[in-house]
């Protein structure tokens, strides 16, 4: 990291020495920044709140919202996971879900993601954002997987860098603060989004995200914290009634530009790009999720219309259910039909290509609905 590449920081640097390399670390300035408001601003941070609202009040009139939940649940947590080069396809965490097989060693990570985001959904109940929460994600995401060794649910004791892999401390593009500041600045940045009511959310979301990927409070996980506190912050402050929200699909698209656009903040304290970016994709993916909603909509509706019965029953659990193995899972999920009808149902749903088979698990033959999963498909 090159002092010379920071023109105008948000923030200072501070000396430290890391394996007898004697180098800087990066501290950003306390909340709230300076934010110069313009016309494009103005007009970017209208036309993302008109665009969230749309897809929120569709969402909201919905008769039965979980027909949309476990499908955009599953693919912020696939898409926030790839950003980091974690791979797994949504049948991999549907399979792994349905029956604890791994198809592949990244999906127990993605899976862990999931139950971050529905525990976080149940915190805020109780809770607002705070670091308290902040550390039970953390120590949900990092449970039995490759990241366990980095403490999980605690704040890092050492120092780290962000550098290509396998390069040293003297190539890193970006060294964030010394342990010791953490508490100090994950403080200013929990009282910065509890307290402050001057700030649109969708801006103090923008600010939020950067300030915890600068201060890098965790050995690893970073990244997939931060993007997840997006919407769980979107949900607190009214804008979203429902998790339908996954931002990471436009961090995803855009990888360089979204790591270039956060340390550019840093660098030249240009906190306006950074949210106009930010904007860019709240818009962009609230009319993206706009489109997907109303087809699963219409999906549902359709199966409601066109099957009776069991059928019907099935049918519609797979918006719950999307992938499950053999009929073994869907009689245990409905009580109120015989084994046999569930059966038959299934056939039935199988013969006209609602449901596909796609693999033999130790538990039986896996299925998938693949109209629902075609609309939220990401990989």
């Amino acid at each position: 990291m090159l002092k010379s590449d920071f023109q105008k920081p948000n923030g200072r640097f501070v000396g430290i020495t890391y394996e007898n390399v004697r180098t800087y670390a990066f501290i950003p300035k306390l909340l709230p920044p300076k934010i110069k408001w313009d016309n494009e601003l103005v007009n970017k941070l209208a036309d993302a709140q008109k665009s969230l609202a749309e897809l929120n009040g569709f969402v909201t009139s919905l008769p039965n919202r979980q027909i949309l939940l476990t499908s955009f649940i599953s693919a912020e947590a696939i898409l926030s996971s790839q950003i980091e080069g974690t791979r797994a396809t949504i049948e991999d965490l549907g399979l792994f879900q349905a029956t604890g097989e791994e198809r592949t060693k990244d999906v127990r990570e993605v899976s862990n993601h999931v139950d971050a985001l529905y525990h976080g959904f149940k915190s805020l109940e109780k809770l607002p954002i705070c670091i308290r929460m902040v550390k039970e994600l953390h120590s949900i995401l990092l449970k039995d997987v490759r990241g366990e060794n980095r403490t999980p649910g605690e704040f890092r004791r050492t120092q780290v860098y962000i550098a290509s892999p396998g390069q040293t401390i003297e190539y890193a593009s970006f060294i964030p603060p010394p342990p010791k500041m953490l508490l100090e600045l994950l403080g200013n940045w929990e009282k910065f989004i509890q307290n402050n009511t001057k700030i649109p959310s969708l801006v103090l979301a923008a600010i939020m995200h950067y300030q915890f990927e600068a201060i890098h409070p965790f050995l690893d996980g970073n990244g997939r914290i931060g993007r997840l506190l997006i919407m769980l912050l979107l949900l607190k402050q009214r804008l979203l009634n429902e998790q339908v929200l996954y931002l990471s699909a436009y961090f995803a698209l855009h990888r360089q530009q979204y790591y270039d656009q956060l340390l550019n903040v840093s660098q030249n304290s240009d906190w306006r790009s950074w949210i106009l970016f930010f904007l860019d994709g709240i818009r962009q993916l609230s009319q993206e999720g706009l489109v997907k909603a109303r087809k699963l909509f219409d999906i549902h509706e359709r199966y409601l219309h066109d099957f009776s019965g069991a059928a019907q029953k099935v049918a519609e659990l797979l918006f719950q259910n999307p992938i499950f193995f053999t009929r073994v899972q869907m009689t245990e999920l409905i009580d109120e039909y015989s084994r046999q009808s569930v059966y038959n149902a299934i056939r039935k749903l199988e013969d006209e290509k609602i449901i596909v088979s796609f693999c033999k698990s130790k538990r039986g033959q896996i299925y998938y609905a693949k109209e629902i999963l075609d609309i939220v498909r990401i990989d």
